[in-house]
């Protein structure tokens, strides 16, 4: 079923046939984060390979747009 959900929003992992280890502590880091807050809508990125400045990383906002 694609339509999964977690405390009613969108899951867009569907299928572990073939997930690295990698994504597999990418999973739990966020399983962490989305338990301490409260709230599933977290970003966790495990690729090194990100444009910005020397030691820099991804930034995510989640907003609620509205209707």
């Amino acid at each position: 079923d694609r339509r999964g959900t977690l405390r009613g929003r969108r899951q867009i992992m569907l299928d572990d046939s073939d997930v690295h280890h990698h994504r597999h502590a990418k999973a739990a880091v966020g399983a962490v984060a989305a338990a301490a807050i409260g709230d599933p809508a977290v970003f966790v990125s495990v690729d090194a390979m990100h444009q910005g400045p020397q030691g820099g990383g991804p930034v995510i906002a989640i907003i609620d747009a509205g209707e």
